[in-house]
């Protein structure tokens, strides 16, 4: 893991993201998303501790993934 990175829990990462818990939860690796366990979250040591996530792979997955749908989305229109 990247000692440089930005890593907050659940409750702190929903604010600095301005996603809920849920949708960051949804966006899980083992969810079928595409956070990857390790690199963009975390689990704590226990199983009450908070996920950890990292604010800034987060921040460019998400932008990716908004650019990604973009594209999709003009490339529909096109073939319309």
């Amino acid at each position: 893991m990247n000692s440089t990175a930005e890593w907050l829990p659940t409750p702190l990462a929903t604010q600095a993201l301005s996603y809920s818990a849920r949708t960051l939860k949804r966006y899980r690796d083992s969810n079928g998303g595409f956070l990857v366990a390790g690199q963009d979250w975390c689990f704590g040591p226990t199983g009450a501790s908070p996920i950890s996530w990292n604010i800034t792979t987060c921040r460019q997955k998400f932008h990716e993934r908004g650019r990604l749908m973009i594209s999709i989305i003009a490339e529909r229109k096109k073939l319309a």
